[in-house]
């Protein structure tokens, strides 16, 4: 099967130096291990890093046992889960008066007033342009220190998680910030309604610009971690319907494929 002729968004910032972690988390490093030729394996040139760093920094995935014992780690997530229609939810408005914003249950509906219901099986996008921020720690978080009861930044209401949990079935969330809660939060009441309910949350999602607020599958594909609370993410989107004249569903057919390819790597792991 071939995909290529898919347009793909990439929702990930890239991991280096720059990379944003929460608070003292260890940051991201890339330490040059080898580089150079091999001549005693006839290779003109050959290159190895190793790598570190914190769960949850950068573009990653909070898995549902972060915040909720007995729940989902990252490798126990259905590969299925991680695929859905991208619903984007645009709040930058008042995010950019009230950088307390949240998304409300007000939001969600006047959003299905306008695009409908909330698919089944759906990833939930919340878009506050926080992107814009990004990679300055001080204005990304709201202070320049790494204190987290001085982060001031958007995120998700408890009350519109519960409104999720009750009455639509979505996959997962994402943001376009440090957290599905909202920076002055101290419990995280949104972290644990939706994970509750094996709702995984995307964080520090990148590009959420480039998405309309419908139209669009997602595919949220984080690092296998056994046991992980969370980990690095790729999420790539690409447009729901790309048809040919024979009235295949390329983006459909291809992502079949690419939940069949994930399922594979998933038992090769377990049976490793």
């Amino acid at each position: 099967m071939n995909c290529n002729h898919l347009q793909f968004i990439d929702l990930s910032y890239k991991f280096n130096n720059e990379t944003l972690y929460w608070g003292t988390s260890t940051r991201f490093q890339h330490k040059l291990v080898y580089e150079g030729p091999l001549l005693a394996n006839n290779l003109s040139y050959y290159s190895a890093y190793d790598y570190s760093g914190a769960e949850h920094g950068g573009t990653h995935m909070d898995a549902p046992i972060h915040f909720a014992e007995g729940k989902w780690s990252v490798d126990q997530i259905p590969p299925e889960k991680l695929v859905g229609e991208a619903v984007v939810v645009n709040i930058s408005v008042k995010s950019a008066a009230d950088r307390n914003a949240r998304l409300t249950v007000d939001d969600l509906e006047k959003w299905e007033s306008e695009h409908g219901a909330i698919p089944k099986g759906s990833i939930l996008f919340v878009f506050n342009d926080w992107g814009k921020h990004w990679p300055s720690y001080e204005k990304y978080f709201g202070t320049a220190t790494k204190i987290a009861s001085l982060y001031r930044f958007p995120g998700i209401h408890e009350d519109a998680a519960t409104w999720l949990v009750a009455n639509r079935d979505i996959n997962g969330v994402g943001i376009d910030t440090p957290s599905i809660d909202y920076g002055k939060s101290k419990s995280y009441p949104t972290h644990q309604i939706l994970f509750k309910k094996n709702i995984f949350g995307l964080e520090n999602v990148a590009n959420l610009d480039k998405l309309p607020a419908t139209g669009y599958i997602v595919y949220a594909l984080p690092m296998n971690i056994e046991g992980g609370s969370g980990g690095p993410v790729r999420i790539l989107a690409t447009m729901k319907s790309t048809t040919n004249r024979a009235g295949i569903n390329f983006s459909t057919s291809c992502g079949i494929f690419a939940v069949m390819v994930v399922a594979i790597a998933l038992l090769h792991v377990n049976l490793a």
